[in-house]
Parts: C-alpha cells; sequence; structure tokens
C-alpha cells in the first residue's frame, strides 16, 4: 500500500513539497484499494453469458465513478496552488502586457525612422542589436484562379456533412464503425 502522506511529506529538494490532509490521505488509501480490487476482478473476468456481461457493465461503470472520485480529490488538494499560479501569471502578464506594448512602440518608431533615413542598417547596443529582414505576406486577389496544390480539404465541413446524414461525397470515402459508450448513473 501506498503512503501517500509519507510521499507527500518526504523530503526532496528538486521537488515542491506538497502538503496534503488526512482525510484527503485516507480517501486515496481508499480508493487504491478499490482500484486494485476491480482491477483483480477484471483481470480474468470473462464475459459468457448477459449477467456477466451486465457484472462487466458494473464494473466499468464502477471504474468511471472511482477515476471521476480520484480526478475531483486531485482538483481538491491542488485547488489552492492552481489559485496562487493563476494570481501570479495574472500580476506577471500585466507586466508582461507592459513590456510588450512598449517593445512594440519603440520597433515602431525605429521602423519609421528606418523608412525616413537609410542611415542603418543594422544597429548595435550595450544591450542588443536591431537587424533588418524583409518578410512576405499576401491577400487573396482572386480565389478561383489559385492553383489545387495550395487549397486545402475543410475537414469540419465533410463531417458536418456526415453528420447531416449525406454519406457521398466525391474523393471521400465515409466509413462507418461502432463505438461502445458506458453512462454512469449517479
Amino acid at each position: 500500500m501506498i503512503d501517500y502522506m509519507a510521499l507527500a511529506q518526504e523530503p526532496d529538494n528538486s521537488k515542491p513539497r506538497l502538503e496534503i490532509s488526512d482525510r484527503e490521505n485516507d480517501d486515496l488509501i481508499k480508493l487504491e484499494k478499490n482500484v486494485n480490487n476491480i482491477e483483480a476482478t477484471a483481470k480474468n473476468f470473462s464475459i459468457t453469458s448477459r449477467n456477466a456481461a451486465k457484472t462487466a457493465l458494473e464494473m466499468a461503470c464502477q471504474s468511471r465513478k472511482l477515476g471521476k472520485r480520484l480526478e475531483e480529490l486531485r482538483k481538491e488538494i491542488v485547488r489552492p496552488h492552481i489559485d496562487f499560479q493563476k494570481a501570479l501569471k495574472k500580476l506577471v502578464d500585466g507586466y508582461t502586457d507592459k513590456l510588450e506594448s512598449i517593445e512594440g512602440s519603440l520597433v515602431k518608431k525605429l521602423s519609421d525612422y528606418r523608412k525616413s533615413s537609410d542611415d542603418f542598417l543594422k544597429l548595435e547596443s550595450e544591450d542588443g542589436n536591431l537587424s533588418i529582414d524583409k518578410t512576405f505576406d499576401f491577400k487573396i486577389s482572386d480565389a478561383s484562379s489559385i492553383p489545387a496544390e495550395y487549397l486545402t480539404v475543410d475537414k469540419k465541413a465533410i463531417e458536418g456533412a456526415i453528420k447531416r446524414g449525406i454519406r457521398n461525397i466525391a474523393g471521400v470515402e465515409v466509413i462507418e464503425s461502432e463505438k461502445i459508450s458506458i453512462r454512469t448513473k449517479k
């Protein structure tokens, strides 16, 4: 059995220490036992009848419920840390936005100066350097004359057509398959 409390409090300077409450530790231990029990039962389980199929469905649903509970517990444990990270990110993003705005404004001023003067192609300072590179962009002037190799297939449009029941689309093979889905009850 894993002692999650010991793992959480194990001194390891390479990783930040995460402390969890006794209740959270107990919940994790209970979940571990349940996962191990279902795993052991499911490992050699064979479905040979309708009742066995129903039992397999029950175990699959229990597995999903345990997974959801484990995820809820994980979120509960990490929530304070996530809230702190979000607050710190918001603070840093504010400064980053200001700094990017300052840099963008200065680059525009440098570009405007460069356009009005051939004073430099390269510029160096103690903190860095500037160089000028040519870039190219485009705008569509006549979509009907664009060569086929520059056109892409709209996968979302094809998926939408298939969902609407269209099965014959030139150049597209529609493949039917089955997928079993399981819904758990609360």
